[in-house]
């Protein structure tokens, strides 16, 4: 990826970011109904990690097993949660291995765990808002995007996805390591006292999220009995509501 594209989206993502940063941290809760703010979240993280590193090789893959299903609602099969643990205790090349291959949002969250101070939760709402700050950015949008949706069960999140991925992608295999990871730590840095990687990360998973929150209801399913068709007029429509929510955005 070219550092100088990078470095630009960087400032302009930070200058997004520092505008109305504590206000999307103070929005953060998880899990979303009922769930504790952004300093609890970071304290319980942390604690679970600690525990987490801590324990034999049985309780971790039963802490592993309980955390990516209380924190993403992912049910892995006990054979990928062994190669997960396996991997982050044993493999040199754990990063690489977990990181940059399919499966990003589980494998993420894994590495959270282990060590939640140097990496970073990627999931579909942080995608969604590194894609639409790409769109908006005037050095970037007009160039291939670096970073991938992430899979989703909501169906107005795939669609929104399909909108981002029907712009030019860099395929980047090692996207975490290579452009996440610094992204999320650089930010950090220029937020000073009031941005920690967490909240940088917290922060453009709320932006996500009210992207998605935004768009939903202005979403008219329409009254038709074919199934199929009416589905491809509700991506029809999302499609031209990202359109003007882009536009207005620029």
């Amino acid at each position: 990826m070219d550092k100088e594209l990078m470095t630009n989206f960087e400032l302009f993502l930070f200058k997004e970011l520092e505008e109305n940063f504590q206000g999307l941290i103070n929005q953060y809760v998880w899990p979303v109904k009922n769930g504790k703010d952004a300093n609890k979240t970071i304290d319980d993280r942390l604690k679970r990690s600690s525990k987490f590193n801590n324990c034999t090789a049985k309780d971790r893959r039963k802490i592993l097993k309980e955390y990516l299903n209380s924190w993403g609602r992912m049910h892995l099969s006990d054979k990928t949660i062994d190669a997960y643990v396996n991997c982050l205790f044993d493999n040199a090349n754990k990063l690489e291995y977990l990181a940059n291959r399919g499966g990003i949002s589980s494998k993420s969250k894994a590495l959270s765990l282990y060590k939640p101070k140097e990496y970073f939760i990627y999931d579909s709402y942080v995608a969604i808002a590194l894609n639409y700050f790409w769109l908006i950015c005037k050095d970037t949008k007009k160039c291939p995007c670096p970073f991938p949706t992430c899979k989703s069960r909501r169906r107005v999140v795939q669609i929104v996805d399909d909108y981002f991925n029907s712009f030019p992608k860099f395929s980047q295999k090692d996207f975490y390591s290579a452009s996440y990871i610094p992204l999320i730590k650089s930010l950090a840095e220029k937020l000073g006292e009031k941005g920690s990687p967490e909240k940088v990360e917290m922060a453009l998973f709320v932006k996500g999220r009210k992207i998605i929150e935004e768009i939903e209801p202005k979403i008219a399913e329409p009254k038709i009995a074919e199934p199929k068709i009416a589905e491809s007029k509700i991506a029809e429509s999302i499609m031209i509501i990202l359109e003007n929510y882009l536009n207005n955005s620029k």
